[in-house]
């Protein structure tokens, strides 16, 4: 699979359109200040992006969209983004664009008395690979069930609670959450 993506920065009003084949890992990239283009501008939330089987396509979109930057066609390309694809949470795919949710999860030991806090874009995935002993931390505890998570369109956002969620584990926030969860 190969993204033709959008990036927006939090700090000043500009965009980045680019291209890759992984776009988690190219949006850490860009995060984390390796990218010469993006690095003066961080951070960077995904706002757009679209998905091909070729490489020859996206790049040809990518090429086609930015020639439009800025203009009219840009913001429509936006506006139509967000108000239909972004709120799509149940489906992986929207058309020819993408839409990734990002979870974080806790997990239960039916064995012990113990909990794992994680994050992932494929909760179901995930929670097959911590039961089958592929996880070095939850593999001496199996079997494992799925207690609680929260959805995030974006990654820095699940890995902001992510790490939230752990700095309070098994303190009262930490038994108040997962109660609200099982009576809600």
């Amino acid at each position: 699979m190969f993204y033709v993506y959008i990036l927006k920065s939090r700090i000043a009003n500009r965009h980045y359109i680019g291209f890759t084949s992984d776009i988690e890992k190219r949006l850490e990239q860009h995060n984390s200040g390796r990218t010469k283009s993006t690095k003066g501008y961080l951070p960077w939330d995904l706002v757009y992006f679209e998905k091909f089987e070729l490489k020859n396509e996206a790049l040809k979109r990518e090429k086609e969209i930015k020639s439009f930057k800025s203009g009219i066609k840009f913001k429509q390309l936006l506006e139509s983004w967000q108000s239909g694809c972004r709120h799509k949470v149940r489906s992986r795919y929207a058309g020819n664009a993408a839409v990734f949710m990002f979870y974080v999860y806790i997990l239960k030991s039916r064995i012990a008395n113990r909990h794992y806090i994680g994050f992932t874009s494929d909760i179901e995935k995930r929670l097959e690979q911590h039961n089958s002993g592929r996880t070095k931390s939850t593999k001496g505890y199996l079997p494992w069930d799925l207690v609680y998570f929260e959805k995030f369109e974006l990654k820095n956002e699940a890995l902001k609670r992510e790490k939230e969620i752990k700095s309070f584990k098994s303190g009262i926030k930490f038994k108040q959450l997962l109660e609200s969860w099982q009576s809600g």
